[in-house]
């Protein structure tokens, strides 16, 4: 630019640096208040990051029994009769399994169970009702079978506004290392539990819900959950314990800003100050899946299912929830929970350090003075 609109225009750039400052300032107010765009941003940066870690190179320890939409069309529909899980467990446990992990919540008596059929079936004769009810209850059968292999239930959890259920007794499974107030972790009104006897066989209950994240994926399954003044575990959570061979678990609260894991026995969790857990779903492929009508029929072989943790659920359309992971890959929740179990166990838990906040804001603000000062000093090149 030549004449006298070039020291007009440097005019307005010098004075812009005002502008420029207040604007830098909101920014890294708005990081500060981690607002949803940020936090989007700010997700989106972790994701591609994720993508960078070394692959896996050992097989799972997981392996999930998906009851899909094969399955249903070759036993029959969803719901399944409750004999089918106690078949399923009873090979699982025959094939050498470690362990059962159960992503499907038992929250009623099953309707197909014969005592059942024998009161609610119009038209039986009395000779009939008597035979069928002493074919007892498949749910009674479901766990006695869980009580031969440790095994862990789901559970819901109940919002608000709900009415609370008594929940069944089981053992204190946490401990706070620090500070003891731990608001930010989620907090909810009751649980919804597998009912009696099923749920009272497991060695451990966890919570299958997930929170939402700003942008509709998933990326964190929640450690624990607040029930008042009582706390209870996540599924994945639980499962690692049990797992792990450990009767209780510590949330370490290092200060008054949260959180910062969980200690299971020797192996720490890392968590973000609200207890969720990175999930590491880099290598979604690595979770082996076998359709619960295979494994029912013997077309398995025991090596896939020995030794391993065994996570049943369903993928089946119409039933079973779909989840998207920040690298963009569709899951059903069953396989979801099976790699946020596989990277609690194998500690390969992702790690957003909480000084990455501070070098954020400090890189901006960096960048934005940095600019700020530079701009009007610019040689203004630009000719017409």
């Amino acid at each position: 630019l030549d004449g006298p609109e070039d020291g007009q225009l440097r005019r307005l750039i010098r004075q812009s640096r005002l502008i420029g400052g207040g604007l830098l300032l909101l920014l890294v107010l708005f990081r500060v208040l981690d607002v949803t765009p940020v936090q989007v941003l700010r997700l989106w940066g972790f994701d591609l990051l994720l993508q960078t870690r070394a692959p896996h190179t050992e097989a799972s320890p997981v392996v999930a029994v998906d009851v899909n939409d094969e399955s249903l069309a070759h036993l029959g529909q969803w719901p399944w009769p409750r004999r089918y899980y106690v078949e399923l467990v009873d090979h699982l446990r025959e094939a050498g399994a470690a362990m059962i992990v159960f992503n499907i919540l038992f929250s009623e008596p099953d309707r197909m169970s014969p005592e059942n059929l024998a009161v609610t079936l119009p038209g039986l004769g009395p000779d009939l009702r008597r035979n069928l009810s002493d074919l007892g209850s498949y749910d009674v059968a479901l766990a006695a079978a869980m009580q031969t292999i440790p095994t862990v239930t789901a559970a819901a959890a109940q919002t608000p506004g709900h009415p609370v259920s008594a929940a069944q007794t089981r053992p204190g499974r946490f401990a706070v290392r620090g500070p003891p107030d731990i608001g930010a972790l989620p907090g909810i009104s009751g649980i919804i539990e597998s009912v009696a006897p099923i749920g009272p066989a497991g060695v451990g209950e966890g919570i299958v819900n997930l929170l939402p994240e700003p942008d509709g994926a998933a990326r964190r399954v929640p450690a624990a959950f607040r029930i008042g003044d009582t706390f209870a575990p996540g599924l994945a959570l639980e499962a690692a314990r049990v797992a792990l061979g450990q009767t209780s678990m510590l949330l370490e609260v290092p200060s008054a800003l949260g959180m910062s894991g969980i200690s299971i026995g020797p192996l720490f969790v890392p968590t973000d100050h609200m207890g969720r857990i990175w999930i590491d779903t880099a290598s979604p492929e690595r979770i082996s899946r076998l359709a619960a009508h295979d494994v029912l029929r013997n077309n398995v072989p025991n090596e896939e299912l020995a030794g391993r943790i065994v996570v049943i659920g369903t993928s089946a359309s119409g039933v079973g929830e779909k989840v998207r992971t920040g690298a963009g890959d569709t899951l059903s929740g069953l396989h979801l929970q099976a790699l946020a179990l596989d990277t609690i166990v194998t500690d390969r838990t992702p790690l957003r350090d909480r000084s990455f906040a501070a070098a954020e804001i400090t890189a901006a603000l960096v960048l934005g003075l940095l600019l700020t000062w530079l701009l009007p000093r610019t040689p203004l090149i630009w000719k017409p």
